[in-house]
């Protein structure tokens, strides 16, 4: 089982837009890719909101996790107005 290290000081709460939050992901996930070098990866999250917390663990196992491939899966996803 591969881990997927969380830098959480840099989490502040609730942000406003998509964009703000994928700027705040950024650098947030450290992956050892001796653990996940060429393997395929199933990413589980309960709740899928922008998409930016998916997104940002999956860049990190592509590229420098270099995992083969990342497939997605959660259990819900959040209403927006916009």
């Amino acid at each position: 089982m591969a881990t997927v290290e969380i830098h959480p000081q840099k989490i502040s709460g609730r942000w406003k837009s998509g964009v703000a939050r994928r700027q705040q992901m950024d650098g947030l996930y450290v992956v050892d890719a001796a653990q996940t070098q060429g393997k395929r990866i199933l990413l589980f999250d309960d709740l899928f909101r922008s998409g930016s917390t998916m997104n940002a663990i999956t860049e990190a196992l592509l590229g420098p996790g270099q995992a083969t491939i990342v497939y997605a899966l959660t259990i819900t996803k959040t209403r927006s107005n916009q």
